[in-house]
């Protein structure tokens, strides 16, 4: 029984869809994006890593193999690039959880989309060496759209927008790239930037997916009351309710902070009261030494089920499935903010353009070239630094770790989506 409380809340924070929840539709973009995503050829679980490299530093002519895959699935890419033409888009798969935990026999993975994605901004790439900027343009902007069309869809658990922020992390870390070694004209950086300022409006659903998790641990909890065999007498109906008003007001306060977060921009206060709440519990509870996390949801669960206590009962409940996501709001804000320093970066290479050389650090942008908000999420939303150096110039934001590393880049790799702690979030522009 021990292992199947564990299981289960494991099960109440996953993603969960049925087979049949999806139909064909010829109107709709995403039938192309799926059946391109499910005719990949040759591509396995080693792909994404095959490519981070790739992704990171460039294509060559001698990435044989991967050129191969991209001609390879040239169908799935001509099936993606027709559903990038179709403006209605709708994920339409099966979204509601299940009302009982015998429906649980299906959790996707995503990995397919996400190869997908992969491929295409490779091809981006691969366009690149073959000289032809304009096709690879459209490659990386159709790899955005369908970012954008994933993030905008109607689901609102959270493991959905956080795999849109993953989709995210590749798309700017490639066009970061495209960017810094690429011409490209004033009408083209602004449909990037109307591009960029639609994924990021669409990010706002990311509250949704909070809001939706939260809902969902507390169904779970109900539902393993409800799963519970009838001839164990766990706990009477009127303790079963107190438990559950318990573990509700733990609930609200723990996503309150999250939600919070999300609103003021605050994710040091966030993480902060996150942890220390659940330090708290855990010292209560006498699990505050242990380390392995089998050993602490053995020890949760054999508190849960030997106390007569509706109080420590929903305490433990929480330990155990409470959802792991306070790293969630730092890495949207993060995603936010590689996306407001590309838009910054942007700005002042279409000012370069205008005028052959970039701007000095207090010189006023003309309004038809200025990215709309430029403030820091992480430097208490004053504007994006920008410094000209003369010869090149930085745009960065102070990063995660609240402080101003005068735009070094601290990241383990911006292109694997992987940040340490402290860091700024950085791009430097050449003076050409």
């Amino acid at each position: 029984m021990g292992k199947k409380i564990v299981l289960f809340f494991m099960f109440s924070f996953a993603l969960f869809f049925n087979k049949s929840g999806y139909c064909e539709d010829l109107s709709n973009a995403a039938t192309f994006y799926i059946q391109a995503a499910n005719s990949l050829v040759g591509i396995n679980k080693g792909f994404l890593k095959q490519i981070r490299d790739v992704q990171c530093n460039g294509l060559t002519n001698s990435d044989t193999e991967i050129i191969e895959l991209i001609k390879r699935n040239k169908p799935s890419l001509d099936l993606f690039k027709h559903g990038d033409k179709i403006s209605f888009c709708d994920f339409t798969f099966g979204k509601s959880l299940p009302k009982d935990i015998s429906g649980l026999d299906y959790i996707p993975d995503y990995l397919q989309e996400s190869y997908l994605l992969g491929l295409v901004l490779i091809q981006g790439q691969y366009l690149e060496t073959l000289g032809d900027d304009d096709s690879a343009f459209n490659s990386y902007m159709a790899a955005g759209k369908y970012i954008y069309q994933w993030n905008n869809t109607n689901d609102d658990f959270l493991l959905t927008k956080l795999l849109g922020i993953i989709f995210q992390n590749r798309f700017t870390s490639s066009l970061k790239i495209f960017i810094g070694r690429t011409n490209l004209t004033i009408p083209q950086y602004k449909q990037i930037l109307g591009l960029l300022g639609e994924i990021s409006k669409s990010n706002q659903k990311f509250k949704d997916g909070l809001l939706a998790e939260k809902e969902i641990s507390l169904s779970g909890l109900n539902l393993f009351f409800n799963d519970l065999p009838r001839k164990i007498n766990y706990l009477p109906k009127n303790q079963r309710r107190l438990v559950v008003e318990e573990f509700s007001r733990i609930n609200d306060k723990f996503f309150g902070y999250t939600l919070k977060a999300l609103q003021i921009g605050d994710t040091s206060t966030m993480i902060e009261s996150c942890n220390k709440m659940i330090r708290n519990l855990e010292e209560e509870l006498g699990v505050d030494q242990i380390r392995d996390k089998d050993q602490r949801d053995k020890r949760l669960t054999k508190v849960a089920y030997s106390s007569r206590n509706p109080i420590m009962i929903a305490k433990s409940f929480f330990l155990i499935s409470y959802p792991r996501f306070i790293s969630s709001v730092v890495k949207l804000h993060i995603a936010e903010m590689k996306i407001k320093v590309l838009m910054v970066a942007i700005e002042k290479k279409m000012f370069q353009i205008e005028n052959g050389r970039l701007p000095s650090e207090w010189e006023d942008i003309p309004s038809h070239l200025v990215a709309h908000n430029r403030q820091d999420i992480f430097n208490n939303f004053s504007p994006i630094v920008y410094r000209n150096d003369g010869g090149s110039a930085v745009v960065y934001s102070f990063g995660p770790d609240y402080n101003d590393d005068g735009g070094e880049l601290k990241e383990i790799d911006w292109c694997k989506g992987i940040f340490n702690e402290d860091g700024d979030i950085s791009i430097t522009i050449e003076d050409n």
